[in-house]
């Protein structure tokens, strides 16, 4: 069994959405039982399927034609009515923001993360990560916040793959340290750094908003960093005749930019991934 990490770097808001829920915010993305925004595996994994078979024209009638593309449906799985064929070679973990940004009147932005995030980045590689425990205050938003220290965003990269530049990741990241919140911390302000973005639909003919066609929908910030992994499995469904490394059939195939969540129409939902 392969295991690789895996990061996702939003270069746009980005939306993965919870479904309509009661309050302000009539689409949230979806948190954990703790309020932290994640991306599902499931939902990664359907927006990756979507994109190697349309690169590949395997959509045949909205569904993804196993005959002629039987990679992608050994990789990702084939589509609903063939699931007795068994199922998908690779598997997605939940993808959970390691490095946040947040506004700060002193620095224009800053990132943040907390011990929580990161024992779940030593969980993925086995690497123990030590930050810097000196308590600093950080400005975040109008608030002058104790942090319990910082780290810097390289030896968390360096932990997923070696020699792996800030930079590359995203280039807010570059020339950044991370503050370390307490875990309570961070979860106030994982809430606040949300978009909450309102928005209408017209009526063409006269020009104002049709009934009921106003919504407000929730957004994880342009800058945020996840991490997850990808398992190749030595498990073979009917299609696995020859997807040998299908980890690397589906990055070659997919390249090194995600559509994810939807919205994309509206310059939403652009991912950047680091294999």
């Amino acid at each position: 069994m392969e295991v690789k990490p895996l990061l996702v770097s939003a270069l746009t808001h980005v939306h993965v959405g919870a479904g309509r829920a009661p309050g302000a915010v009539d689409l949230p993305v979806i948190k954990d039982p703790f309020g932290i925004p994640y991306i599902p595996g499931s939902s990664f994994k359907g927006a990756v399927k979507s994109q190697v078979a349309n690169a590949l024209s395997c959509i045949t009638e909205g569904n993804v034609d196993c005959k002629k593309c039987k990679e992608v449906c050994c990789a990702l799985g084939p589509d609903a009515g063939e699931t007795e064929r068994g199922a998908s070679k690779l598997t997605f973990s939940d993808l959970y923001p390691v490095f946040y940004p947040l506004p700060s009147l002193n620095e224009g932005y800053v990132y943040v993360t907390s011990p929580a995030l990161l024992q779940k980045v030593e969980s993925l590689t086995g690497k123990s990560l030590e930050s810097n425990d000196e308590q600093v205050k950080v400005s975040i938003g109008l608030d002058e916040v104790e942090a319990k220290g910082t780290i810097d965003p390289s030896e968390v990269l360096n932990a997923i793959k070696e020699g792996l530049k800030a930079e590359e990741v995203h280039p807010f990241l570059r020339n950044k340290k991370v503050y370390v919140l307490d875990d309570g911390d961070l979860i106030y302000y994982l809430e606040k750094g949300l978009v909450r973005l309102t928005r209408i639909r017209l009526d063409r003919q006269k020009k104002t908003v049709s009934q009921g066609a106003l919504w407000t929908e929730e957004y994880v910030p342009h800058g945020t960093v996840f991490a997850g992994v990808v398992v190749e499995r030595e498990w073979k469904n009917d299609y696995c005749e020859s997807c040998n490394n299908c980890i690397t059939f589906v990055k070659d195939k997919l390249g090194n930019l995600l559509i994810l969540g939807g919205k994309e129409t509206v310059g939403k939902g652009m991912v950047k991934l680091v294999w």
